[in-house]
């Protein structure tokens, strides 16, 4: 007769399994498991699939990043989402209001000190519609006896910067008195192109005016005792060369009318 021998159920102690009594290439067949680690276990325990997922589940995956210049930013408590890289030359800034917290923008336009030319002067009674160089009286020139009567300004590489862009505003303020001019008055900025004299004397000035910075205040607006302001707003920056800022009246003046211009020239960067 045959008898059935039972299968021990003793535990083996764990003293008593060694590396020499397990062969180095041992296939588990089946599904067997184990304990699973606490999260962060960095031994040589062995790692459960359950182990597994929690640990990648705490690291970024590449797929998020679209482009090169894309930035990962949280948007919530665990929560990560991409920010898709922005223009050359645009800066990053908190903003609350956006829904990744952040946002891309140019840095804001700063201004080079107060302004890069300036210009005053008057045009007297009865003037004709000549245009000038502020603040000479006479047509555009620079009289002999006071050659730095016309500011001009050198527009060149001093004012470019790598990925910005350069913008000029033309801004300034005409004061009339007690008698209105009857003529409307026409803000420029011109290119200094020909100059006349002789002997080291600058006696003329001309050039073309640029489109951007022209500003013409109505005659209507010009009245007796008046203030008025002109702006150009931003414009894109001149093509290199000299400039001046002019100044005309579209026709000739009242013959008690007097008018005083200021006339600035700023410059920023964006």
């Amino acid at each position: 007769m045959a008898y059935l021998k039972q299968a021990p159920t003793a535990r083996i102690a764990d003293a008593a399994v060694t590396g020499a009594k397990i062969a180095s290439d041992v296939a588990l067949a089946g599904n067997p498991t184990t304990t699973t680690q606490a999260q962060g276990n960095n031994t040589t325990r062995l790692a459960t699939t359950a182990y597994v997922q929690t640990e990648a589940g705490l690291l970024i995956p590449k797929s998020i990043i679209d482009a090169k210049g894309d930035i990962l930013v949280g948007t919530a408590d665990n929560v990560i989402t991409n920010l898709a890289a922005g223009a050359n030359g645009e800066i990053i800034v908190y903003d609350s209001a956006n829904s990744t917290g952040l946002e891309q923008r140019n840095i804001a336009p700063f201004n080079l000190g107060n302004c890069v030319l300036q210009a005053q002067g008057n045009f007297p009674a009865a003037t004709s519609a000549t245009t000038r160089a502020i603040p000479v009286t006479g047509t555009v020139q620079v009289p002999a006896t006071n050659m730095d009567a016309v500011p001009v300004m050198d527009l060149d590489s001093d004012y470019t910067i790598t990925n910005w862009t350069t913008k000029f505003r033309m801004r300034g303020h005409v004061l009339v008195n007690a008698t209105a001019p009857g003529q409307s008055l026409t803000l420029t900025l011109r290119t200094v192109s020909t100059f006349a004299g002789a002997a080291g004397i600058l006696t003329g000035v001309t050039g073309a005016a640029d489109a951007n910075y022209t500003v013409t205040i109505a005659s209507a607006t010009l009245t007796a005792g008046a203030t008025a302001d002109f702006d150009s707003g931003w414009q894109a920056a001149p093509t290199s060369g000299l400039y001046m800022l002019c100044a005309a009246l579209g026709g000739t003046s009242a013959a008690s009318s007097y008018v005083t211009v200021t006339s600035q020239l700023f410059v920023r960067f964006e």
